[in-house]
């Protein structure tokens, strides 16, 4: 009898045992799930908001994410400040659009160009005995002949110089300005819009090519450097 209860006490304290091992690895495995838990992110949404953010401060700090409302207030902007910034060009712009341009060009004076135009090759001046570049025309007529506009434009300037006399400069615009040297009984004044054959003076004597045949001496710049006048013309 006594045998007997010693082996079921035996039996009991094996179960207990086993019931206890089991436990501890219950225990174990659910602390093992639970760490490779804690190295995973539970919160998918988190994580997305995250990179997402993370995507945005990178692209802020490049410089290459602006919002819409970003983009339209800069572009207002510029537009307001380059229109503070440049009345100025756009009154240029507006006065040359309103300027008259010579749409061609006729001789100015009735005569014969006793003298071409040449910036390349020397001629013989009488009056200095020398040779030099002549950077304009020389239209022989009587003095006293009427001298016209060859072309439209604005009266530029009108002064006296020591070699060439009373000179009025004419903007025949696109860059093209004409001067027309030893003008007497100057009839235009500064500012005046001129046209084609517009009358603008009579002829006087060139100072500085005073030994030669009265003539009228006609010069064209385009942006400032001498051109041919016979080649803008049409004549030989």
């Amino acid at each position: 009898m006594i045998y007997e209860r010693k082996s079921r006490l035996r039996g009991l304290g094996f179960t207990a045992v086993l019931c206890v091992c089991m436990l501890c690895v219950g225990a174990a495995t659910w602390i093992g799930i639970n760490s490779m838990n804690d190295d995973v992110p539970i919160d998918s949404t988190s994580s997305a908001v995250s990179a997402v953010s993370s995507v945005s401060n990178s692209s802020a700090a490049s410089g290459t994410h602006t919002s819409s409302a970003g983009q339209i207030s800069s572009a207002a902007a510029s537009r307001t400040t380059g229109a503070a910034d440049t009345p100025s060009a756009e009154s240029e712009q507006v006065l040359q659009a309103a300027s008259p341009s010579a749409g061609f060009f006729v001789m100015p004076i009735t005569g014969e160009i006793i003298k071409p135009f040449d910036d390349s090759k020397l001629q013989y001046s009488m009056t200095y005995k020398d040779w030099r570049l002549h950077t304009g025309v020389d239209i022989a007529a009587d003095k006293g002949a009427e001298i016209r506009s060859a072309g439209d434009g604005t009266v530029k300037r009108i002064y006296e110089d020591g070699m060439y006399g009373n000179v009025v400069e004419i903007d025949h615009g696109n860059g093209i300005t004409g001067i027309y040297c030893s003008i007497d009984s100057i009839k235009v004044k500064e500012g005046d819009t001129v046209e084609a054959n517009t009358l603008i003076g009579s002829l006087g004597i060139v100072p500085c090519e005073s030994v030669e045949q009265v003539h009228l001496h006609f010069s064209l710049l385009k942006d400032g450097k001498p051109v041919s006048p016979s080649d803008m013309i049409g004549v030989n």
